[in-house]
């Protein structure tokens, strides 16, 4: 039971600062780009900083709610593969 809760704590303390990522990534670029159009209207290079750390975001993102779920599901299944295998011997 204690290894469950530890799973789950793990879970949701990764989603939490997933979102946490997201919302400074956010609130930053909010601010860049208005210190942007104030200072250098002509010259846009918030679009850089966007981008840049908006790949961070989404690897961030992948690893959070796609890849960790996919790898779990990788090794359940090949877990119950082995199981089977081991039965027939």
């Amino acid at each position: 039971m204690e290894e469950l809760r530890s799973k789950a704590y793990k879970k949701a303390k990764e989603k939490a600062d997933f979102f946490g990522h997201l919302a400074i990534y956010i609130l930053v670029n909010i601010m860049l780009i208005g210190i942007n159009l104030i200072s250098s209207p002509n010259d846009l290079w918030f679009f850089w900083v966007t981008f840049g750390w908006g790949i961070g975001v989404l690897v961030h993102f992948f690893g959070t709610f796609v890849v960790d779920g996919m790898l779990e599901d990788y090794i359940n299944h090949q877990t119950e593969r082995e199981m089977e295998r081991m039965r027939k011997k």
